[in-house]
């Protein structure tokens, strides 16, 4: 992996995980949906600016079907969701869900696109959630009905980003990525 790779994967790597600490600071205070809008809101007037600023062709008229069900589903649902969870759990056990994503891509693909769940990648992906668990801190955490409402809540999330993930591969191909980023 070439240096300016692995920088911007740990910068990624970061914003992401970063995401979860500040979401459990904002979230009590706006709410699980407040939370969601914040970010939807914050995005997509970011990368709309963007867009019309280096004049990128989004193919609304065409697209819009697939941009609505796919914000939906990426954003809208899974925002909220994450919101939800994260107005109670340390955002640690939120960064361990969110762990989680590459499972139930895997597990969507096999269902929908047939791809192999082979030992190889389901040792893989044990490897990465091992590494995320040794980085968070996890410390107790009562297990009642509520928290496992919001875990179940924030997996729910999780499990979303991975079934939109082959949805967009199998059904939107052809789409821009600005578009399917900014809409």
């Amino acid at each position: 992996m070439k240096t300016a790779d692995l920088a911007r994967l740990l910068l990624l790597a970061a914003i992401w995980g970063g995401s979860y600490v500040l979401m459990r600071i904002v979230a009590p205070v706006y709410g699980g949906i407040g939370t969601m809008w914040l970010r939807i809101a914050i995005a997509g007037v970011a990368l709309t600016v963007y867009a019309l600023a280096t004049r990128e062709e989004l193919q609304f008229k065409k697209w819009w079907k697939q941009y609505l069900f796919v914000g939906l589903m990426s954003s809208a649902i899974s925002f909220a969701l994450i919101g939800y969870g994260m107005k109670t759990l340390p955002a640690g056990y939120g960064a361990m869900m969110n762990a989680a994503s590459p499972f139930f891509g895997a597990l969507f693909a096999a269902l929908m696109i047939g791809e192999a769940l082979t030992t190889r990648r389901v040792v893989g992906l044990l490897i990465g959630f091992c590494g995320v668990a040794m980085l968070v801190n996890l410390g107790p955490l009562a297990l009642n009905n509520a928290t496992l409402l919001v875990i179940g809540a924030c997996l729910l999330a999780t499990a979303s980003y991975g079934f939109i993930s082959v949805y967009i591969k199998k059904y939107v191909k052809g789409a821009p990525n600005m578009g399917m980023a900014a809409c």
